[in-house]
């Protein structure tokens, strides 16, 4: 995270402490310089002090505290999700309550910058007719600290990004008066040339199962200019999944994150494992373009520390309709997809759950079965494929040779592999797009 760049303190005035429905009274518009906060009556403050000319705001004769964003890069990469912070300060024999409205807009037109989501307890995104979405307190906050996330815009072609955040630091009577208005702004510009990029591990495992353990190895490698890497672990519902890492030959570390810089043409290796009982996840990256990535599967016997089979298998982007290949045998293999639907805090994306549409062809494109999956953000699916069709294979006795496709209504990262009880484990492509049917 680099040093912020501050601009000049902003023309804003804060909402009421009280719960959202009367904090309404107080609206963001979008001017070409940015927005402005104003009043019902439409009077607009030039500076936080003019806010007490409106007995609709909050006035007092103490003057004091402050408001910080802190956290802001030095420049932002396309789509990448930062966590930010708002640390409020009020005077100690005073203050008892807080409040804020935050927005992010480009400072070139006034339109909104991508997507605010609020991680503390008591703040949400209020939005009024079509003015720009507000991150704003719900009741009186009782600490001056707070957590939101930003994702940046998903293309630089808008330029830098203004947050613009007024605070108040209340005495906690309901009145307007004894209140501290303060504002921030933060101008942060596009990244250069090269965007960022976000990429995805759809499966990894680590762990022992009966006689065997399960091992996966994350190569890395830089064929341009340095480069930042962000390497975050998830286990199937989305939340951080803590993994034994070894970075190099460093030791082992509990980690549910990995940050590090990768200079030109370096490669970068981490080990996951564990003790425990098989755990299985994914990994999602936010790098740059000239980075790619590769899992290394590793099985093991533990009796003998044999080990039975490696495969790699490279990182795959999002896709909102794929197709891949499918070989069944009852006696011998069976073809395996793991899909993943990124994280909230990586696309802006609504937090409800989404079809997905599965279809099961045999080798002349016959449709054979259809299913219906939901997923919800975060969400991490690996089965077999005759796990998804079950009603087909169930009873099948002889190989069967075919195809999946896919078709989401948001993008999902997919992985198909091919496992044997030799054993071995070899990756399947995935295919962009889906050929069309009658169904």
């Amino acid at each position: 995270m680099g040093q912020m760049r501050k601009l000049t303190r902003s023309s804003l005035v804060v909402a009421s402490l009280l719960p959202v429905v009367a904090s309404l009274l107080v609206l963001v518009v979008g001017r070409p310089n940015g927005p402005l906060i104003v009043v019902e009556s439409g009077t607009v403050g030039t500076t936080p002090a003019l806010c007490s000319s409106n007995p609709m705001c909050h006035v007092g004769p103490l003057t004091g505290g402050s408001v910080e964003i802190v956290g802001t890069p030095e420049s932002y990469l396309a789509g990448q999700a930062y966590d930010l912070e708002l640390e409020i300060q009020g005077l100690e024999f005073l203050t008892r309550v807080y409040g804020f409205q935050l927005v992010a807009f480009f400072p070139s037109d006034g339109s909104p910058a991508g997507k605010l989501v609020p991680l503390t307890a008591g703040t949400q995104i209020v939005k009024v007719a079509e003015q720009l979405p507000v991150l704003t307190h719900t009741d009186p906050l009782v600490s001056g600290r707070v957590s939101f996330r930003w994702i940046a815009p998903t293309t630089l072609d808008h330029g830098d990004v203004l947050i613009r955040v007024a605070s108040n630091s209340a005495d906690g009577n309901f009145s307007p008066t004894n209140d501290l208005i303060n504002t921030d702004e933060v101008l942060i510009p596009a990244a250069g040339a090269t965007p960022g990029t976000t990429f995805y591990f759809p499966q990894i495992g680590v762990g022992r199962a009966d006689s065997i353990r399960f091992s996966t190895d994350l190569i890395f490698l830089n064929t341009g200019s340095p480069a930042g890497l962000d390497v975050r672990f998830f286990n199937s519902m989305g939340n951080p999944l803590q993994l034994s890492v070894r970075v190099g030959t460093g030791p082992l570390e509990q980690l549910t994150r990995i940050e590090r810089d990768l200079g030109a043409g370096q490669t970068f290796r981490a080990h996951l494992s564990s003790d425990n009982q098989l755990e299985v996840g994914y990994a999602v990256v936010l790098t740059e373009e000239q980075v790619g990535g590769t899992a290394l599967f590793t099985q093991t016997e533990l009796l003998t520390e044999r080990i039975q089979y490696q495969a790699g298998v490279p990182a795959t982007r999002t896709l909102t309709a794929f197709s891949c290949p499918v070989q069944f045998d009852p006696a011998e293999s069976n073809t395996g997809v793991a899909l993943v639907r990124p994280p909230s805090e990586f696309v802006a994306a609504e937090s409800v759950e989404v079809p997905l549409v599965l279809r099961l062809y045999d080798e002349s494109f016959e449709l054979l079965a259809i299913e219906t999956i939901l997923m919800l953000p975060g969400q991490h699916i690996p089965r077999f494929v005759s796990d998804f069709f079950s009603d087909f294979f169930e009873l099948r006795s002889e190989p069967f040779r075919g195809s999946l496709t896919v078709e989401s209504p948001v993008p999902v990262a997919p992985l198909t592999l091919l496992q044997t009880t030799v054993p071995t484990l070899a990756p399947f492509p995935v295919i962009p797009g889906r050929a069309a049917d009658s169904q």
